[in-house]
């Protein structure tokens, strides 16, 4: 026996539609625990074996949720990151994770996200091998 759509199936496809079309005006919902790296104005984004922070955003014109991780948006201003070059040997010989970490870690190596709007600069683990 096959069920047809009910009301809320139909106004559950009917949001979908409006959250697609919709042009996004985020908010933040829930702000990350944001952890300065070695580095004075830098922040650690993800580590070897640990979570990346991350926000939650809601549309304020659609009500979409949205997870991000600070690698990938700004919490401070909302814009997009961008990669930065993968820094594995600092000028001066030192590893570069020891630099923003406090420690080295096997086969890691650092690699910076920008932000593309603000000033905002994350510091993230990332294999080297």
């Amino acid at each position: 026996m096959k069920i047809g759509k009910n009301e809320v199936d139909s106004l559950k496809e009917r949001i979908k539609e409006i959250q697609d079309k919709c042009e996004h005006s985020w908010k933040i919902i829930k702000k990350p625990k944001l952890i300065l790296s070695c580095v004075p104005g830098v922040f650690i984004g993800n580590k070897a074996r640990s979570d990346t922070p991350e926000i939650t955003l809601i549309c304020t014109k659609c009500s979409k949720r949205l997870v991000q991780s600070i690698t990938t948006r700004c919490p401070k201003c909302l814009s997009f990151m961008i990669k930065g070059v993968l820094h594995s040997i600092e000028d001066d010989g030192t590893f570069s994770r020891k630099k923003y970490f406090g420690k080295e870690y096997l086969y890691h190596a650092i690699r910076l996200h920008y932000c593309t709007k603000c000033d905002f600069v994350v510091a993230s683990d990332e294999w080297d091998q």
